[in-house]
């Protein structure tokens, strides 16, 4: 049977049938697949060129360079993919989300652009919140230490950190805009900035 390990006469024989029906069948069909995947991808940035170049938008440019820049990101993304999810050493895997963190939270400064130590403050609100959860994972055992599952989970949990940051800090700008006569009013009377 495919797949299955066969005992006979105290030997164990693996069956090829399934290999040989993937490399004859299923890898054809899917390498097929992922043809028309990427052709209808092209098709559609070419429609979005055409519409805009259409409708005079002024925007063809621009949409060309950020497709190819696109799919180049894309396809290292990929490659780095292939190496990543490999890794067995786990002080790596953590060093890669040491890695994603920083970037995560100079993103968040570029988004929110705090004037006073807006980088430690985010990368230390995007580091505890995603530390904690992802120790969480890990001591309740619904994560492990395999590339595979550490670094998709910790990405989406990364990630929603930045977001939560940044609506956060955009929420707590706004309640100082409006009421920022309050705020002058308080130091106006004595108070300390943080006190306003």
């Amino acid at each position: 049977m495919s797949g299955f390990r066969i005992q006979r006469n105290g030997t164990k024989l693996k069956s090829d049938v399934f290999r040989a029906y993937w490399t004859q069948h299923l890898s054809s069909g899917y390498s097929d697949c992922m043809r028309w995947h990427y052709l209808s991808t092209v098709i559609l940035v070419i429609i979005g060129l055409v519409y805009a170049h259409y409708k005079k938008l002024g925007i063809e440019k621009t949409l060309a360079i950020n497709s190819a820049r696109a799919m180049v990101q894309l396809i290292l993304l990929g490659y780095a993919l292939l190496y990543i999810l490999q890794i067995k050493d786990p002080m790596l895997l953590f060093s890669i989300l040491l890695v994603m963190i920083t970037f995560g939270s100079y993103t968040a400064q570029t988004r929110v652009k705090l004037v006073q130590q807006g980088f430690r403050t985010a990368f230390l609100s995007i580091f505890l919140g995603s530390a904690t959860v992802i120790f969480t994972l890990l001591a309740m055992k619904v994560l492990t230490l395999k590339a595979n599952e550490l670094i998709p989970i910790s990405g989406m949990i990364i990630g929603q950190a930045l977001n939560v940051y940044t609506i956060m800090v955009d929420r707590m700008k706004g309640e100082v805009r409006n009421t920022i006569d309050i705020i002058e009013n308080k130091i106006a009377l004595g108070a300390t900035i943080r006190q306003a």
